[in-house]
């Protein structure tokens, strides 16, 4: 995962060599020159095989914009991937800059993009689409009898992710059935306050089905044929906006 600032030819060749095949790029500025940068820097990955993906963090104040910089993303032949804000701080909401998005926002924006999600173009999966409104306000714990997602943090320490952490060193363990590591995070999601990282709960929350036109766009592009998938991304948004004009598809940023 980068912002993008410092990427460029040579890094992506390094990192190709070493092995990476798919890079998540992360929006942080809503402007547009800020998207079309972050978009000519995947554009410069998928030429080279690595398989990118544009992201956006949802938050209350991006609603309006964001059906309208997925489908710009989608038209580019890219991968658009979505995770709601996580907000872990105690300040009154007016005092915030940023803030979890409502029900009602949170069902706008994932209906939106559940019509753009058959083109294999959206990354984020129906799952997290579907049930992150009945969730408000980011209200699911991941389970603890499983470890299909595990953080390794500075000096190896391991951890149930990147908010919830230990003191366990990986190399203490020879094993994630150990007692140590088992009791330790069972205790640590009992009290803790809640979430809904995409990440996390797509990984327990799978949608092999509904996710086989991104593998097959994933496929594509890592063959190098990114060309074909432009032009189908194009064609899939002028068709939804063809059908559905209660959504503006057009790209609001400035």
């Amino acid at each position: 995962t980068s912002n993008g600032d410092y990427l460029n030819e040579v890094l992506l060749e390094m990192m190709l060599e070493a092995g990476v095949r798919s890079l998540i790029l992360s929006l942080h500025s809503y402007k547009k020159a800020a998207l079309d940068n972050l978009i000519e820097k995947a554009i410069i990955a998928r030429e080279r095989g690595i398989i990118p993906c544009i992201f956006c963090v949802f938050t209350e104040s991006n609603t309006e914009y964001l059906p309208g910089v997925a489908s710009y993303v989608v038209r580019k032949g890219l991968l658009f991937g979505i995770g709601i804000y996580q907000d872990y701080s105690r300040k009154p909401r007016t005092k915030r800059m940023n803030s979890i998005p409502s029900p009602k926002q949170q069902r706008f924006v994932f209906d939106a993009l559940m019509k753009l999600k058959s083109c294999g173009l959206i990354r984020t999966n129906r799952n997290y689409l579907r049930q992150a409104p009945k969730l408000y306000p980011n209200n699911w714990k991941c389970n603890p009898d499983r470890n299909v997602y595990l953080h390794v943090g500075p000096e190896g320490t391991l951890s149930v992710c990147g908010s919830v952490r230990t003191d366990i060193k990986v190399l203490e363990i020879d094993s994630l059935q150990e007692p140590k590591w088992q009791e330790t995070k069972r205790k640590l999601i009992e009290n803790c306050g809640n979430c809904l990282h995409q990440c996390l709960f797509e990984v327990e929350n799978p949608d092999p089905i509904g996710d086989i036109p991104t593998f097959l766009i994933g496929s594509m592009m890592a063959l190098g044929q990114y060309r074909p998938v432009e032009w189908w991304g194009a064609w899939w948004v002028s068709l939804i906006a063809a059908r559905d004009d209660k959504v503006d598809w057009n790209l609001k940023l400035k």
